[in-house]
């Protein structure tokens, strides 16, 4: 049910989940997402003050992401405007939230104390805190948060537009790099995808050479890789994406592009992604959406997840047959733990849920 009076709502990062988020909200609860025209460092503040003069109130500020900079004076300019968002929003009675997509650290994090300070502050100013899946809400406590305090929310189906040439040109390589493979193997390929952004968290740059190549039972196959995206900087990416471009079973495409997975999902038998961070990633949306397993290590919170919601295996890259453990995985998955998890979790959930948090 539509509630009567129109509430603004203003999210502090922009991308597709908030896009989404904002969306559901207006059909179903009547909000009005609140856009900012500019991007500069204090327009938060500036939407917030207009609001309030001009009978535009803002009822709702999401916190999200508190990455900082690697400049100083850059990551302290943004400690001040959020504290001042906070103040702002406490003096003119605007309900503050906090969605947690990373409840031990942020993703970016340089200046570890000001970033502490950061999420200190708005920890204790908001009046729920969001983790990104129910399985999470007893991780947050065992972190400090207390559970009076925590909700959870939740992301839903990808977005997804027609494939474009990257994508067409994309299906064509992956199909040659297949059959390549069959005839430098003479036996079954069994392929994971990882598509990635750069991030020291991201495990899977530093252990996917581990888990690709031939099985130790005879005619049982292989295991091979394509690995889309950049890798992070440091001695240890280096060192990683060295072997990648050298292990005749990887596939390694450095570019960045919104990829259409239900357009290669034939020609791809897992998702492969692992975080050494307390998050939710996306790609466990993504795989469920085309009901393919995910492999992950036994690190962060992924193992949970998948384990727990049965959405794939969990791997030890120390193990002498981490493919055979792959491809024995790959053939022992049901689809169910995939659609049960997203009956649980949709778009349409999370927005009840948030409403619900404002409402009470």
């Amino acid at each position: 049910m539509k509630a009567n009076k129109t509430k603004r709502i203003l999210f502090h990062g922009d991308d597709f989940k908030s896009r989404i988020w904002g969306e559901e909200l207006k059909k179903r609860f009547n909000y009005e997402v609140v856009e900012r025209e500019s991007q500069s460092l204090f327009s938060h503040l500036k939407i917030i003050l207009l609001g309030f003069f001009n009978n535009r109130r803002i009822h709702v500020f999401l916190f999200r992401y508190l990455n900082d900079c690697a400049s100083l004076y850059e990551s302290s300019l943004h400690l001040i405007r959020d504290i001042l968002i906070v103040a702002l929003c406490k003096i003119l009675r605007v309900k503050i939230f906090w969605i947690l997509h990373n409840i031990d650290r942020e993703t970016q994090q340089y200046h570890p104390i000001l970033t502490g300070i950061k999420r200190k502050i708005i920890y204790l100013a908001s009046k729920k805190v969001f983790v990104t899946d129910p399985n999470l809400v007893e991780v947050a406590t065992e972190y400090g948060i207390e559970k009076e305090k925590i909700d959870w929310i939740c992301f839903g189906k990808p977005p997804r537009e027609a494939p474009d040439q990257k994508n067409i040109d994309l299906k064509k390589k992956i199909i040659a790099f297949k059959k390549q493979l069959q005839n430098h193997v003479n036996s079954t390929v069994y392929l994971g995808l990882c598509v990635s952004r750069p991030a020291r968290k991201k495990l899977h740059y530093l252990k996917a050479p581990a888990i690709v190549g031939m099985s130790k039972i005879i005619n049982q196959g292989c295991v091979g890789l394509i690995m889309i995206g950049k890798f992070p900087e440091g001695r240890n990416f280096d060192r990683a994406k060295r072997k990648a471009e050298k292990s005749p079973y990887i596939l390694l495409i450095e570019d960045s592009f919104p990829v259409n997975e239900p357009l290669i999902s034939n020609e791809i038998d897992f998702f492969y992604r692992s975080l050494n961070d307390q998050s939710v990633a996306y790609t466990l949306y993504v795989a469920t959406d085309v009901k393919k397993p995910v492999i992950t290590h036994r690190e962060g919170a992924l193992p949970i997840l998948i384990e727990k919601e049965q959405l794939g295996f969990t791997i030890d890259e120390n193990e002498e047959d981490v493919p055979d453990s792959i491809i024995r995985s790959i053939h022992s998955w049901k689809k169910e733990g995939a659609e049960k998890f997203l009956k649980i979790r949709s778009w349409k959930v999370a927005a009840e849920r948030l409403n619900k948090a404002v409402e009470n």
